[in-house]
């Protein structure tokens, strides 16, 4: 077998990648990981323990250890050790004790992304004890979306990533076909959207009450850190969430601040204008966090009881809408996948070979319960199997049964006993057992990858991982997870290549309520989110390229019923022009050779507050004329790009001064080149000729710079605009240092702080007030 180049790269360099004993490798389903595995242990030539988290996936390696060693070198049993054993991790949990007596020298885990909990902890363990021990991780999916600690347990065990493989590279390789998302939007039942009205109203009503008690009020204004801010300084710097969701309040009441709070804020000229943090839903949380604990008795906790916002001694404030008459919107997503799979039955015809993916089986409504409110594998087959084309053969199957046509089902399994479905006798029914499943499940997608089957509707947890069916040309996510890791291996599906196939549709479909931007809406944040992990054709800029990012898909401005109907049908329009998206596929890759990692900056409109004296009523100032003119638009505008130039100067030569420490110390090679770009709504930077470890350390570092300031160790202030100092600098004053001598050394201009004493918490403070709302993200585009 003639190995692919990344392949043979890894191989070649296997040894290299294995000082530090792991190997972190990342590449998308079909890339050949599995081959890679089998290559490497030949190299070693060491006794090797490979883990795999199902029984589908250990059939599949299985496979490939025997035709390349033998049966007599493979072992499946931990209590038969042979040169090469194969586990599944659920039995590595149960019988780890019998492991610690062999003398494996190589580990691989297979789906390395499931080793952020239970699992992962018993293989650290086991590897301290083992210290010498190598591994190969092995993912399409590193769990970027877990919570903190799991990913540090996650790289704890598996190491940092060492390549990661994109698919433009194997789209260019021809192992991997081009394909394309679409999003198909349905919009919400009236009910359903009248109800969601009703829960914002009622939301609304209750915050105004929240920031409109005059209980409160006369309650805050009394505390002691507001009357006396200079006697109260280690309270406020301590507290300072506290400090200010307690000013954003008595400001929302018209109270001003007195020239002490300005001085407890480090603000000099406390008569200039000042943008203060807007008042956020985690500023009203913190406040009255804050209150319950000082004074439960006050009468806004009963009107919050009475409305479920405090219930049993918590505080459960801004809780999510639920929706308890969701089923509602059930017929609407069954309408849509049907318009989805004729449109693609009208376009491809008979070579349609399609899933779609679901997270519930609900079998009870095969045998008589009412399906039209439900959402799962059967009543979805109920309801497609009178809309699609005859010629369409029509399956389904999951953990614990399969349906088949009769005529499939008695070519694929003669031997087996199928029943006939009551609901319908044209198909047949059999269930599921650890004898049969396997077999069904093999046949099946056998018979899809020919053609027998046309359309499969699965479950996520039966299909979603370690099954592969070349043949797929369209993909149907009916899930509902946002999950990065559960979205790349649906996605995953149907990306490998086979001879009939040169192109993939992958559809999402979203449900979304009229005339409410699309950022506000929960439910479709979880869309967003899978949206912005996944890289595509992106035809948004003068020149066309691969990338990541929500914006290629190009979604409405306003949820309206004339946008929604507007956006499906030019999607079906895009979907229909297979042959040509595969030509604007390989015209953008053909124009790159890497992925690139560019971090992208762009700032974010502020509110401007006025403020003077808290507690001292103040006549309005008239304005004259030279206040009109430069208090005007333009000014205002000519203001804020004035300062968002200042900032991406000293940004550019703070980043600067980072990448060349990081070079020094050899996390980045000599070879690498910083590029940034600066305009005047855009600052973007990258490395060029570098690792895919030391452009992730490098992110890492730098988002720390671009991104708000949140309690960094050290503050660092150049020419008056603070910057926090990146966790790699912050150990001791004498690395921030060293970084500041990169910059040319301290001046008038710059100054150092360490932010736990009290002159660095109040510059802290300052910084706090003076920075602007900015977002930054990290996109992958093919260069």
């Amino acid at each position: 077998m003639e190995l692919r180049s990344f392949q043979k790269k890894i191989i070649d360099e296997i040894e290299l990648y294995l000082k530090d004993t792991t190997i972190h490798v990342v590449a998308p389903p079909g890339a050949g990981k599995t081959v890679l595995g089998v290559e490497i242990i030949k190299k070693l030539d060491k006794q090797t323990l490979i883990l795999v988290p199902s029984l589908v996936l250990k059939n599949q390696w299985l496979n490939y250890l025997r035709d390349n060693f033998g049966v007599e070198h493979v072992s499946q049993r931990l209590s038969d050790h042979k040169k090469i054993t194969i586990t599944t991790y659920q039995e590595f949990h149960l019988q780890g004790e019998s492991i610690k007596r062999a003398s494996y020298a190589f580990i691989i885990l297979d789906e390395a992304h499931h080793l952020k909990r239970t699992w992962a902890e018993e293989i650290i363990s086991f590897r301290e004890e083992n210290q010498a021990i190598q591994s190969l991780s092995l993912t399409a999916t590193p769990p970027y979306d877990a919570t903190t600690i799991e990913w540090k347990r996650y790289l704890a065990l598996n190491g940092a990533i060492d390549i990661d493989i994109p698919a433009p590279e194997l789209i260019k390789e021809d192992v991997l076909v081009p394909y394309q998302d679409y999003v198909y939007l349905i919009p919400e039942s009236q009910e359903n959207e009248e109800a969601f009205f009703d829960f914002l109203q009622q939301q609304n009503e209750i915050v105004y009450a929240m920031m409109n008690d005059a209980e409160v009020t006369e309650y805050l204004l009394g505390l002691a850190f507001i009357q006396y801010p200079l006697e109260n300084e280690s309270f406020i710097y301590e507290n300072f969430d506290t400090y200010l969701s307690v000013l954003l309040y008595l400001y929302d009441q018209d109270f001003e601040l007195s020239n002490e709070h300005w001085e407890v804020l480090g603000i000099k000229n406390y008569k200039r204008k000042v943008r203060l943090p807007q008042q956020t839903k985690e500023n009203i949380k913190t406040l009255y966090r804050f209150l319950y604990e000082l004074n439960p008795n006050l009468s806004i906790f009963e009107y919050l009881t009475q409305n479920k916002w405090l219930f049993q001694n918590k505080l459960s404030l801004f809780p999510a809408y639920k929706d308890n008459k969701k089923y509602r919107s059930i017929p609407l997503k069954k309408e849509s996948i049907a318009k989805i799979l004729i449109k693609e039955e009208a376009f491809l015809g008979e070579n349609l070979c399609s899933v779609v993916f679901m997270d519930r089986i609900k079998i009870e409504t095969l045998f008589g319960q009412e399906s039209y409110l439900e959402f799962g594998v059967a009543p979805l087959f109920l309801y497609l199997k009178e809309l699609i084309n005859p010629t369409t053969n029509l399956a389904v199957i999951c953990g614990k049964f399969c349906l088949l046509s009769n005529s499939v089902a008695l070519k694929l399994f003669p031997e087996l006993h199928f029943s006939e479905l009551e609901m319908d006798p044209n198909y047949s029914f059999i269930s599921l057992t650890d004898e049969n499943r396997n077999q069904i499940l093999t046949g099946v997608t056998q018979a899809l990858n020919q053609k027998k089957i046309n359309l499969l509707i699965g479950t996520v947890s039966f299909l979603g991982e370690g099954w592969d069916c070349p043949a797929l040309n369209t993909v149907i996510l009916a899930n509902t997870s946002g999950s990065y890791v559960q979205t790349q291996q649906l996605r995953g599906r149907g990306l490998r290549k086979s001879p009939e196939k040169s192109f993939v549709n992958i559809w999402h479909i979203a449900t979304v309520y009229k005339t409410i931007a699309l950022e506000e809406q929960l439910e479709f944040q979880y869309i967003a989110k899978r949206l912005s992990f996944i890289e595509g054709f992106n035809k948004l800029e003068s020149v066309a390229k691969i990338s990541t990012g929500i914006e290629r898909f190009e979604l409405p401005l306003k949820i309206t019923e004339e946008s929604i109907n507007s956006y499906n049908a030019n999607n079906f329009f895009l979907a229909q022009r297979r042959d040509a998206l595969k030509e604007d596929w390989h015209k953008a890759i053909s124009k790159g050779t890497h992925q690139s990692m560019p971090l992208i900056m762009k700032p974010l409109k502020n509110k401007e507050y006025r403020i003077n004296d808290l507690k001292e009523n103040h006549s309005p100032v008239k304005k004259n004329f030279y206040d009109s003119i430069f208090n005007s638009l333009f000014f205002r505008n000519f203001r804020i790009r004035r300062s968002w130039k200042k900032y991406c100067t000293q940004l550019e030569r703070l980043i600067n001064g980072v990448f060349l420490l990081l070079m020094e110390d050899g996390v980045i090679s000599k070879e690498s080149r910083l590029r940034i770009q600066k305009e005047d709504t855009l600052f973007s930077c990258k490395l060029d000729n570098a690792s895919f470890n030391a452009n992730t350390l490098f992110n890492q570092y730098v988002l720390e710079v671009m991104e708000d300031i949140d309690k960094p160790r050290y503050l660092l202030k150049l020419n008056r605009i603070y910057f926090s100092v990146p966790s790699y600098f912050s150990k001791n004053k004498k690395d921030v240092l060293r970084l500041v001598d990169s910059l040319n050394g301290l001046s008038k201009k710059q100054s150092i702080y360490y932010t736990k004493n009290s002159q660095g918490r109040k510059a802290l403070i300052e910084a706090y007030i003076q920075q602007n709302s900015r977002e930054v993200i990290e996109e992958k585009i093919w260069d």
